[in-house]
């Protein structure tokens, strides 16, 4: 389920018991399994008949988790360049939801880092798996932009003679 969890019934696990007299109740234990199980576990088939008699067995069942990862792409989501003119995109900052009902392990991107040359609107993919392996993906665009001003190159105080004649080149 998407809590992590499964109910474990006896229709998963009885297959036919049977009792001459009749059989009163039949239970299995534990009734539920969690993401903590995953693999194999024990579980046990107990069986009451009428006259109060009581038989039981342990079978090995193989708990698995087959929900992949269920991601949000963040709204308008951007990434600004920094001083250098470089962003590493970071898969987290680009999502608002991230689920998984057995936690997930991985958050990656199709772009890991983005420069000047990446300014305006970029598409991505963001890649999530979980623990047993389920991988989900995104499509998304990302604004990239740059905040950083420019830095001017000034000459340091300077004199400028108005006797020179200034060549045109140099304007």
């Amino acid at each position: 389920s998407s809590a992590g969890t499964a109910a474990v019934t006896t229709a998963f696990i009885n297959n036919g018991s049977y009792d001459n007299c009749g059989i009163n109740r039949i239970i299995v234990s534990p009734t539920v399994v969690s993401c903590t199980d995953i693999g194999q576990s024990t579980v046990a088939l107990i069986v009451f008949d009428d006259a109060f008699n009581i038989d039981s067995d342990d079978v090995v069942v193989t708990i698995i988790d087959t929900l992949a990862p269920v991601l949000t792409a963040a709204a308008n989501p951007s990434i600004t360049l920094n001083d250098t003119g470089f962003a590493t995109v970071n898969a987290s900052l680009l999502l608002e939801t991230a689920i998984d009902n057995c936690g997930i392990t991985s958050k990656n991107t199709s772009v890991r880092e983005v420069s000047c040359s990446d300014l305006g609107t970029l598409p991505m993919m963001i890649i999530a798996e979980d623990s047993s392996g389920n991988v989900a993906n995104i499509s998304i665009t990302v604004s990239v932009t740059d905040s950083t001003p420019p830095s001017l190159g000034m000459v340091a105080n300077t004199s400028i003679s108005l006797n020179e004649q200034i060549k045109k080149e140099q304007i």
